[in-house]
């Protein structure tokens, strides 16, 4: 009888170890879709209510990508907004250094160069996020017609940049 309930309680022991861990994998499955999706919100108070001790490494892991991810989402809005100012004002000095370098990009950016912006009004969307890329669409406004265009952006090296745009909606 004695034997019977070590081997249980051995059983049971093993059991709910390997539980902890499943529930470990559960939860950074859970914050790694939060990140890629750029929720960051959701992520953040999905964190600051993790009471676990166990995913405690976890947690902490994932609020430090947390805070990486802010940034950079912050420093795409700069971008786009740093961009948008340069093109009212007609400032094409540093106009390379928003788009990646490709020979579609180059030429994009020869044709902005012939553009007098100044008189045209310029509307940009909220840039849609997901894993290191991000799109939005802008609109310019010339008296009573519109043109829209798709911005795509890429994130490599902590550093965000136009690898496309397209015309229309």
């Amino acid at each position: 009888m004695k034997n019977k309930i070590i081997i249980l309680l051995t059983l049971l022991l093993f059991v709910s170890c390997s539980n902890l861990k499943s529930n470990e994998k559960n939860a950074e499955k859970k914050y790694e879709i939060l990140l890629n999706n750029w929720e960051l919100d959701k992520l953040n108070s999905l964190l600051e209510s993790e009471s676990n001790p166990v995913e405690m490494e976890i947690t902490e892991k994932y609020k430090i990508l947390l805070q990486e991810k802010i940034k950079e989402k912050s420093n795409l809005e700069k971008m786009i907004e740093k961009l948008k100012f340069d093109l009212k004002s007609n400032n094409f000095t540093n106009l390379e250094m928003y788009f990646n370098d490709s020979f579609a990009n180059r030429k994009i950016i020869s044709e902005i160069k012939k553009i007098d912006f100044s008189e045209f009004e310029i509307m940009i969307s909220k840039p849609k996020l997901y894993k290191n890329t991000a799109s939005n669409t802008a609109a310019v406004i010339f008296r009573d017609q519109v043109e829209y265009f798709q911005f795509y952006y890429k994130l490599s090296n902590k550093k965000w940049s136009i690898i496309e745009i397209k015309d229309g909606r």
